[in-house]
Parts: structure tokens; C-alpha cells; sequence
């Protein structure tokens, strides 16, 4: 509650309301309960902030062991991330997505989402998560973000849930997109673990760390070390 509060003054004129990381999706009040209202009440006055100023936070599903820096993992645009440090998390363990997922698709596939290549990580972060991708016949490189924004929007969410991925090609046994497959009919196996972007709060981890007994303020302030709620 106290984040989407956070998100809505943040992003005020319905920015907030989508279907992006950056915002949040908005079905109604339907599924609102009298529990629900009387818990938004209890923190509707909070916000989260850093340096002083209302931040955009972010959360995800599941961190899968870690969540990752915002800053590098998003590479923001002159904005102060500074707020979404890497924080290291085992209480997510429960989620369906704390271990790697695999699946099996066509090369050729992947290759028409990146003009005829196949992506190549050149530099992971401590985690895992891919940081600067590299694609034939493009100049410069991408975010692992924004290759795996790609490869999910293209593949489907099911297949890339998370941003800690790895491609093989299974005719040739590369492993971690460090190199290309030069079959376009090749079977590409992609690895990937935890699910969402992983910066931020990690929802899984935070019913853990709920159920263990710790405090709405105290799950933020592990989630968001440097930010602060008033």
C-alpha cells in the first residue's frame, strides 16, 4: 500500500496506471475488502522517499537469492537510483520461481526479435543478471534489461520469467549467450530464474519476511535501505 501510494503522487494524471514496470495494473474496486480498506487507511499519510524527494519504487515478484542495483540493471536517464541498492534475500524460497525455469525454443525466433541475430552477454552483474548485451549489425549495446523486455514481449513471460537468464544452443553447447549460434534452425534453451525484473522489494520476500514477524516499515527499510518512510 505505502509503495503504490509512493507510485500514484509520483505519477500523478493516471501515468501510474498501465501495464509496465513502471506502472501498476488497475482492476477496480471489486476486489476491495473492508480488511483491505481499513489497511490502506492505517498508511495512507506514508510515503517512501530518498534524499527528501518521493521516489518511483519498484518491485517484483521474486529476487530468486538477490535482488539487483537499479541503477546498473536499468541504466537510468540522469535519475537518481540510487535508492534501489542490491540487496541479498533467501526469503523468497517459497515462490514457484525461486529456481530455474527451462525452456526449449526455435533459434530462428529469437533471431527475428534482434534483426537476425542472437544476443551476446558481455558483462553479468554479481547476481547473475545480464548488464550490456551485444547484437550483431547494431551499434552499441542494449541493457540485459531491455533484451529481456525483448525476449519476453516476443517469446512470451512464460519462457524468460525472470532477468537472471542464460541461452544455449543445444547444437552446439554453448552456454550464457557468450557466443552465437550460427544455425537459424538451431534450438535455443533458455535458463532463467525468479521472476520479474528483480529490483526493488521482492514480493515473495516480503511475505516471507512478513510471516516471520517482521513490520511493514521494517520489510521496506530492508528492501530500500537508503529511503526512508514518513
Amino acid at each position: 500500500a505505502v509503495l503504490t501510494l509512493t507510485r500514484l503522487e509520483f505519477l500523478p494524471d493516471r501515468r501510474a496506471i498501465g501495464d509496465s514496470t513502471k506502472s501498476e495494473l488497475y482492476t477496480g474496486c471489486g476486489r476491495v475488502t473492508n480488511s483491505l480498506r481499513e489497511l490502506v487507511d492505517q498508511v495512507f499519510g506514508q510515503r517512501l522517499f530518498f534524499k527528501g524527494h518521493l521516489v518511483l519504487p519498484y518491485y517484483h515478484s521474486t529476487c530468486s537469492g538477490a535482488t539487483s542495483d537499479g541503477k546498473e540493471l536499468f541504466r537510468g536517464n540522469g535519475e537518481d537510483l540510487g535508492y534501489l541498492q542490491a540487496v541479498k534475500c533467501e526469503h523468497c524460497k517459497k515462490s514457484p520461481f525461486y529456481d530455474f525455469k527451462t525452456a526449449i525454443v526455435p533459434g530462428n525466433k529469437i533471431r527475428a526479435l534482434f534483426n537476425g541475430a542472437l544476443p551476446v552477454v558481455r558483462k553479468r552483474d554479481p547476481f547473475g543478471r545480464p548488464l550490456s548485451v551485444e547484437v550483431q549489425g547494431v551499434k552499441g549495446d542494449l541493457s540485459g534489461y531491455k533484451a529481456w523486455i525483448t525476449l519476453g514481449r516476443g517469446l512470451g513471460w512464460g519462457k524468460i520469467p525472470g532477468t537472471r537468464f542464460y541461452l544455449r544452443d543445444l547444437a552446439q553447447g554453448s552456454s550464457g549467450m557468450e557466443q552465437s549460434p550460427s544455425d537459424s534452425q538451431s534450438r535455443i534453451e533458455i535458463r532463467s530464474s525468479g521472476a520479474g525484473h528483480g529490483v526493488g522489494l521482492c514480493q515473495w520476500g516480503a511475505h516471507g519476511l512478513a510471516c516471520g514477524g517482521r513490520s511493514y516499515r521494517e520489510i521496506l527499510s530492508f528492501y530500500f535501505p537508503r529511503a526512508k518512510v514518513k
